[in-house]
């Protein structure tokens, strides 16, 4: 993971009415869930300030002199597009070799060998 990119931002609230006494249960009830759980979907939830895969929240860990400290996490796996590029370009490559079509430089196949543009798009999805 690439936490040395991306963006931290900071924001502080005054509560003017006081918040309720169960304030720290229902930020628990909304922590971040484990970055190692995460599937295609983003994740987001609640941290601590000590880190930010600190999900378990308590008084101890949510107060820092006598105010609540909490971060939102927000996170989500992503293909380099460098990356994602140069795997569809392989597989095309791959294809082309597997079906004796040229590959010389600057070249391509001839239209009526080449496949449509369904396929591709279905084997290599863009962003």
């Amino acid at each position: 993971m690439a936490f040395e990119s991306g963006a931290v931002t900071c924001r502080m609230f005054y509560v003017p009415g006081g918040l309720p006494d169960d304030v720290i249960d229902r930020f628990a009830a909304a922590a971040a869930p484990p970055v190692l759980d995460m599937g295609r979907e983003p994740i987001e939830g609640w941290v601590t300030s000590r880190h930010l895969m600190d999900g378990h929240i308590t008084d101890e860990s949510a107060t820092v002199a006598g105010y609540l400290y909490l971060y939102l996490m927000q996170a989500e796996r992503k293909i380099p597009p460098a990356l994602l590029r140069a795997e569809c370009r392989m597989r095309e490559l791959a294809e082309m070799q597997a079906r004796a079509w040229p590959t010389c430089a600057g070249r391509s196949a001839p239209k009526s060998r080449r496949p449509s543009s369904t396929s591709f798009n279905r084997r290599c999805p863009r962003h």
